[in-house]
Parts: structure tokens; C-alpha cells; sequence
């Protein structure tokens, strides 16, 4: 899993564009950027704990349990990112 971590560490904040299409807008971010960049960190942090505790609730029960792990160690390294001041909050882009 330390493999996983550090190439999740690597990782461009941008490199997300893994994501289908029905997960992001027109600019192409998606739920947890909008989220970072409008949301109090209150907010954002409520979020994170829930989505977090979904993944790890329900894993290996709707999808392959790697898969699912993979889904919790990206959320958690965008969390990351979040509170070591990675991801600028700004103002709510025009959808």
C-alpha cells in the first residue's frame, strides 16, 4: 500500500481527468474541487469524513475491493492536499 500512497503523492493535482465525463462540468473539475473551493473548511472537512466512511462501509460490496481501496486512497490523498494547502480556495466558477 506505501506504493500506492507515494504514487498517489506524485501525483499532479490536475490528474484527475481519469474521471467519466459524467462526473465533472464544463471547466472539468468535479464534485470534491467544487467542494474544496466553495465549502468551509468545516464543510469540506464533513464532506471528506463521509465519503470517506461510505468507500470504506461499503468496500467490497459494489465493486471489486481493490478498486474501492484505490476510490478511499484518492479521496483521502485529495483531503490531504486540501489541509497541507495544495488546493486554493476560490470563488464559485460560472456553471
Amino acid at each position: 500500500m506505501s506504493d500506492t500512497i507515494a504514487a498517489l503523492q506524485q501525483r499532479p493535482l490536475d490528474d484527475y481527468a481519469d474521471k467519466p465525463e459524467r462526473y465533472r462540468n464544463q471547466h472539468g473539475d468535479d464534485w470534491i474541487d467544487d467542494c474544496a473551493r466553495t465549502m468551509t473548511p468545516e464543510e469540506f472537512r464533513g464532506a471528506m469524513k463521509f465519503t470517506l466512511g461510505k468507500y470504506i462501509r461499503r468496500a467490497g460490496k459494489k465493486d471489486e475491493i481493490r478498486q474501492e481501496i484505490r476510490k478511499i486512497a484518492d479521496y483521502a490523498q485529495r483531503w490531504l492536499e486540501y489541509e497541507s494547502g495544495r488546493v486554493q480556495r476560490k470563488e464559485l466558477r460560472d456553471e
